[in-house]
């Protein structure tokens, strides 16, 4: 077997040095040039040195022979051709975008073999013919080969091409994540690929264009059609509070592998439940490689939010958003890693308090230091909304993403949440000194049941 590159380099080296003798070559002008309805009169001005099977009787008696020959010919000329296409394809990609090319090069070697075989058999068939014998070589089998290796090289060469396409699309389509887009281009790029018209969006009953998302957060909601009622209910707060700006928009994408008409009710009834945007499609989605690859997205819900420029926020709020419904949590972190150990130890005796717990108040801590992909994924998405929010009116909202982006380079620093309710942020200092005074204020928090005491 040959070795990737090296596989082509030496096939074609083989192919270069594969004797067509001058007899072949001849042959083979004849066929080509002749109608099979007249043979005899097309072939007698171009034949050269090969007075024999010139005469009408010989071409007679090996037409059929000689038309086997042509079309063996014409085939090993295809083989030849794909074999240099897929080895120009092997230089110019790699085999982690196209895995095709590793079985294609690996049988390269065997096909080089059965092609110059194949030829030294038609050239024992030419001599046989050129002299008149009865004997002559048997070229079925070699046909078969051939035939075969050439359907074989075909289906590699298409599938290649299928997956260098997929990989030049995937690159695109990240570059639309990684640069300043409108958001509706790359939405349409994600589930519909180049050139369309198509916006199968809707809201309700209404179907409408997708420039709705134009300048707006997007919160991409990806599920397959077997989502719960759990879902929506954590959904429908978020979608409730958001809808009042008009700033923030869901839309969901339903992911199903194959679309049938039991889906498709399915479908209908989950979309006449939502109160946000729908992807209406019961075509494959150009993008699923992209979503289940880059959005990490495994059959479970996934919630992808994206900036009116298509940046990518968050790549799944969906568990902060199930997380934040039901319990209080504590995001911490900083510059001092002495704050953040601390912090850590008095914020761990107020997750295990035993009174806390018999008053249901769970608590979650999150320490992002401890992720550094998180940290940058956090303030960039913090970063993002401060800057969408500096020209607006000043609310609660834009005053807590202000306190908090100005904490990013502290030494140290908390937020407290409940649900989507920020409770309360703070810098290193002041929040260590609360937490340590845990006993002083314990009592209150049992009294009301909330942790809201702290703020």
């Amino acid at each position: 077997m040959l070795e990737t590159q090296g596989n082509i380099n030496r096939s074609d080296d083989l192919i270069s040095r594969a004797n067509f003798s001058p007899q072949l070559c001849t042959l083979k002008q004849i066929s080509s040039e002749q109608e099979l309805t007249d043979l005899r009169a097309k072939s007698l001005p171009i034949i050269r040195r090969v007075p024999t099977i010139t005469k009408p009787s010989a071409l007679q008696k090996h037409r059929n022979s000689i038309l086997e020959v042509n079309n063996l010919i014409k085939t090993i000329l295809q083989v030849i051709e794909l074999i240099f296409e897929l080895g120009k394809l092997a230089s110019t990609h790699n085999a982690k975008d196209v895995p095709a090319l590793i079985p294609a090069l690996e049988q390269i070697s065997v096909d080089v073999y059965w092609t110059i075989f194949t030829v030294a058999a038609i050239v024992t068939q030419i001599d046989s013919l050129i002299l008149d014998k009865d004997t002559k070589q048997e070229l079925a089998p070699f046909g078969q080969k051939i035939n075969i290796i050439l359907t074989t090289l075909g289906k590699h060469k298409l599938l290649c091409k299928e997956q260098i396409e997929e990989a030049e699309y995937l690159k695109l389509l990240a570059l639309y994540f990684q640069t300043p887009s409108e958001i509706s281009v790359v939405l349409k790029f994600l589930f519909y690929g180049q050139n369309t018209t198509k916006t199968d969006i809707y809201d309700g009953e209404t179907q409408v264009s997708i420039e709705v998302m134009q300048k707006k957060d997007i919160f991409l909601f990806f599920s397959t059609l077997d989502i719960t009622e759990s879902d929506f209910d954590l959904l429908i707060p978020i979608y409730n509070k958001i809808k009042v700006e008009d700033q923030y928009k869901i839309l969901w994408v339903p992911i199903v592998k194959e679309w049938n008409d039991e889906l498709r009710i399915q479908f209908e009834f989950l979309k006449s439940k939502m109160p946000w945007y729908v992807l209406y499609n019961f075509e494959p989605i150009r993008g699923i490689k992209f979503i289940r690859e880059y959005f990490h997205f495994t059959n479970k819900p996934t919630i992808v939010v994206l900036s009116p420029q298509a940046k990518i926020l968050n790549l799944n709020a969906f568990y902060m958003i199930e997380v934040w419904e039901q319990k209080y949590i504590f995001f911490y972190g900083g510059k001092d890693k002495e704050w953040i150990q601390q912090f850590t130890k008095f914020a761990n005796i107020l997750t295990s308090d035993s009174t806390l717990k018999e008053a249901n108040i769970s608590i979650e801590l999150f320490c992002l230091e401890y992720e550094p992909l998180n940290v940058k994924r956090f303030w960039r998405g913090i970063e993002s909304l401060f800057l969408t929010m500096v020209d607006k009116k000043t609310t609660s909202v834009t005053q807590e993403v202000q306190k908090l982006f100005s904490c990013k380079n502290e030494s140290g620093w908390a937020l407290l949440t409940h649900g989507s309710t920020v409770l309360l942020i703070g810098h290193g200092t002041t929040m260590l000194k609360t937490l340590s005074e845990f006993d002083n204020w314990k009592k209150f928090v049992i009294k009301t049941g909330a942790l809201s005491q702290l703020s």
